[in-house]
């Protein structure tokens, strides 16, 4: 029994040969005819569709960058507004409160307003330094009375996040198996499958395993081939959001 439309699966995009794998596999499993089951081809068809959905599942790094971006806003947005009140505040006509300003400033004014201009990870260093200095017990009173103690800990909690979904988002990035590196083998072991299937349907005689190659078949010949071939993603894809909120 001869395979039919096999250049359909190598011209057909990821998604569309991630659900053929899946629907091949779930076919010989429920035919639950043993020798196909047990079948050499069945088992590394199996074993690479598991690692090639895995690694179809990994977002773009713009999708993973959102929120890292949202927060990057977010701990930008809060320090500057803590920058131009507590700034504003040193000149305030009562004395205590314009006093109380100038010390929470100072600690603000540690490295200039524009952090945005340096690299992240330089921001973040920073940002870190700036919140530790804040959180002195001397500044204590002083945050109280201009009432930033509430801001400073927002600030802290945006900062920390900030970090945590950066790690996140370079975890997944590590990813050194791409959907794309392991195509060109489950293609290979989707077509060893089937010629195997066909030679045991030509090796045993069984009506069973012959209807099993039909509807194998059946679902090759069924394949429509998008105008996308490849959907897999760049480790490398540029983050032009990131940039433009660096470069701001």
């Amino acid at each position: 029994m001869k395979i039919n439309n096999f250049s359909k699966i190598s011209k057909a995009s990821n998604e569309t040969v991630a659900m053929l794998s899946k629907r091949i596999l779930e076919a010989v499993v429920k035919s639950d005819i043993q020798e196909a089951v047990n079948g050499k081809q069945y088992h590394v068809h199996a074993e690479l569709s598991v690692k090639f959905q895995k690694a179809a599942e990994k977002q773009k790094r713009k999708e993973l960058s959102e929120s890292v971006n949202d927060y990057y806003g977010q701990r930008r947005s809060l320090f500057n507004a803590m920058y131009v009140y507590a700034k504003g505040l040193c000149n305030a006509p009562d004395t205590e409160m314009a006093e109380a300003a100038t010390q929470v400033f100072k600690a603000l004014n540690m490295y200039g307003q524009f952090l945005s201009n340096l690299r992240r990870d330089v921001q973040s260093f920073r940002y870190i330094r700036i919140i530790e200095a804040l959180k002195q017990p001397e500044l204590s009173a002083a945050l109280v009375k201009t009432q930033l103690a509430a801001r400073v800990e927002e600030l802290d909690s945006s900062q920390r996040e900030y970090e945590n979904q950066f790690s996140i988002r370079s975890t997944k990035l590590k990813v050194k198996v791409t959907a794309s590196s392991l195509r060109r083998e489950l293609n290979e072991a989707i077509r060893l499958h089937i010629e195997e299937l066909n030679w045991l349907a030509l090796q045993t005689g069984s009506e069973a395993i012959r209807k099993l190659c039909i509807e194998v078949n059946a679902r090759v010949d069924d394949l429509t081939v998008s105008s996308q071939k490849n959907d897999t993603v760049d480790d490398t894809e540029a983050d032009a959001s990131e940039q433009t909120q660096q470069s701001a």
